[in-house]
């Protein structure tokens, strides 16, 4: 069943501010401080020239990634709100808007790359245009640009995709694949690497700086060791904040599969994983499901058939029970019919001599015995007689 989501209003102000938050706690101070120390800056006219062309080419940044992302993401809510409308029942439109909702996070990465490739050379064209021209300021761009773009990168990924994860966790995405060979990716290794070297590069793009412009005669350093606390407190703030952001994706998807298998532990094998990115954990989600959902079915299967399996005893044992009635029944005919051709056999065992100098006694053991209304009786092939006759008018005695 498919199910409305939150309106993009929320989700842009959600990944808005927590995506402008991080750019301006991280990277726009290390960007100041990179200017300020590596601009030579000397007086207050050119002090104030940087702060107001600075300002404004962020302006235009911050005014640009706004408006790219309310119109990216008004056209997904758009598109997934006409497919409601219509009856929402093709797969394949809901797996082409997942997989565009899982290639955002990529796409905001790529997107804050591009606003500090535009924002830095902008803010140096305005303060050649409103001041004049000053090399050693201008040749510090490409340290610049390798000094906050990495970390900036990475860190959009990460904050975006947290954010957007809890749209994906909605009934009409939680159980549907993205689409093979479009949904972007970044496995954990690749994402550990770039954050380790996003952090690692800072110190190098500073320093490096100051050497090469110490060697061409652009500045001085005054105060070396000042610059090295500020350069080790603005490392330390870049690797807090990637180190939460990793960690907290980390722990998400981990959190998540715990649950998951909690629930499946106690016998609730209605509950899925979302598959909610194209890394490991999406891949570790989508295999979880599967097994899920074969322990559902087998579950299933053996439930099924402990109940057939009671019933099949239980009809056996009736027909058992019929059977033994039956059989029952025709043992009593049998011994009925034992019991009267024993009658009929009983007359012609007689006994019957008459002398005073012989006599005859019969011991009869019959070949079968039966039971016929709780007296025992016998029956078989055995016969014994006896008879006085008499022929031509002498007596006799006969006996088989």
């Amino acid at each position: 069943m498919n199910q409305q989501i939150d309106g993009y209003k929320n989700v842009l102000w959600e990944l808005t501010w927590k995506l402008e938050l991080f750019t301006h706690i991280v990277p726009v101070p290390m960007a100041i401080y990179f200017s300020g120390v590596t601009g030579n800056l000397v007086g207050i006219k050119e002090i104030m020239m940087t702060i107001f062309t600075g300002g404004l080419a962020g302006t235009l940044m911050v005014l640009m990634g706004i408006a790219w992302r309310t119109y990216i993401l008004k056209k997904l809510f758009r598109s997934y709100d006409g497919f409601l409308e219509k009856g929402g029942t093709e797969k394949k439109i809901l797996m082409k808007l997942k997989t565009k909702i899982i290639n955002h996070p990529f796409h905001e990465g790529r997107m804050i790359v591009f606003r500090w490739c535009f924002g830095v050379p902008l803010t140096h064209i305005l303060f050649i245009l409103f001041y004049k021209v000053k090399p050693e300021a201008h040749q510090s761009i490409p340290f610049l640009l390798l000094y906050i773009v990495p970390v900036s990168y990475i860190s959009y990924i990460l904050i975006s995709e947290r954010v957007l994860q809890k749209i994906l966790t909605n009934d009409s995405f939680k159980n549907l694949p993205p689409l093979k060979n479009k949904a972007l990716s970044m496995n954990y290794f690749r994402r550990l690497l770039i954050s380790f070297l996003s952090v690692a590069i800072m110190p190098f793009c500073v320093l490096g700086y100051l050497m090469y412009a110490m060697d061409k005669g652009f500045l001085k350093v005054s105060h070396p060791f000042l610059h090295i606390g500020i350069i080790g407190v603005s490392m330390f703030v870049p690797i807090m904040v990637v180190s939460y952001v990793m960690a907290g994706s980390l722990r998400s998807g981990i959190d998540k599969v715990t649950h998951t298998l909690k629930r499946v532990s106690l016998g609730d094998f209605s509950e899925r994983l979302a598959v909610a990115s194209n890394d490991e954990f999406g891949m570790q989600a989508k295999t979880l499901n599967d097994i899920i959902l074969k322990l559902s079915q087998m579950y299933t299967e053996i439930k099924d058939l402990n109940q057939n399996l009671e019933r099949k005893v239980e009809q056996r044992t009736a027909e058992l029970k019929e059977s033994l009635e039956h059989v029952k029944k025709l043992k009593f005919q049998q011994d009925g019919d034992y019991f009267l051709t024993s009658l009929l056999l009983k007359p012609l065992g007689k006994n019957e001599i008459k002398s005073d100098k012989v006599k005859i006694d019969f011991l009869i053991k019959q070949k079968k015995e039966f039971e016929f209304k709780n007296r025992v009786f016998e029956i078989g092939g055995d016969l014994c007689l006896s008879h006085s006759i008499k022929l031509k008018g002498k007596p006799y005695i006969i006996f088989i």
